[in-house]
């Protein structure tokens, strides 16, 4: 095999590394949205995001995993946080 052609194989391998881990991230962001369309909310729509994070830990998530989630979801306008609730957009 030429230089060429495994720095071009390389390339790809970096390439699809990368896409699967978008891919896995887009797939937690779903599925933590999920949770919270199946969690019981209050009169204004909101969750407790304490209790969010136990359902969470429950299906196999993090801590972590959870607050870098909500983080993103925030920044990416899907939720928003209000004196300790959540509450989609």
């Amino acid at each position: 095999m030429e230089e060429s052609e495994f720095d071009e194989l390389m390339r790809i391998q970096r390439f699809m590394a990368s896409r699967i881990v978008q891919e896995s991230e887009m797939d937690a962001k779903i599925k933590l949205l999920d949770l919270i369309n199946e969690m019981h909310q209050d009169k204004k729509g909101r969750i407790s995001k304490e209790k969010l994070l136990v359902e969470a830990e429950m299906q196999g998530f993090s801590e972590n995993e959870v607050e870098r989630l909500i983080i993103e979801l925030k920044r990416d306008h899907f939720i928003v946080e209000e004196e300790g609730f959540l509450r989609k957009i």
